[in-house]
């Protein structure tokens, strides 16, 4: 099975990247943030009709396509300048 990194490796475009992120069972994962953190998540959720969950993954999703984005523009520069 490939990853993330695997991906970066590879020649994978956003649009593959972000197939790989969302595909698979979900899985609960327990985190600790401040509550101040937490709440205004949420609300910032809410005010938008999503759930705080939707909020979390959309947020990962969105980190992980960035860094994919400027690693594979970095590389390529790198092989071709």
């Amino acid at each position: 099975m490939s990853g993330y990194t695997d991906l970066l490796e590879s020649s994978a475009d956003q649009t593959s990247l972000r197939k790989f992120l969302v595909d698979g069972e979900n899985v609960a994962v327990t985190i600790r943030i401040p509550r101040n953190l937490r709440d205004s998540a949420k609300e910032y959720a809410a005010l938008r009709g999503m759930s705080f969950s939707a909020l979390v993954r959309q947020s990962v999703i969105e980190t992980l396509a960035e860094d994919f984005a400027g690693r594979t523009k970095q590389e390529r520069t790198e092989h071709h300048g």
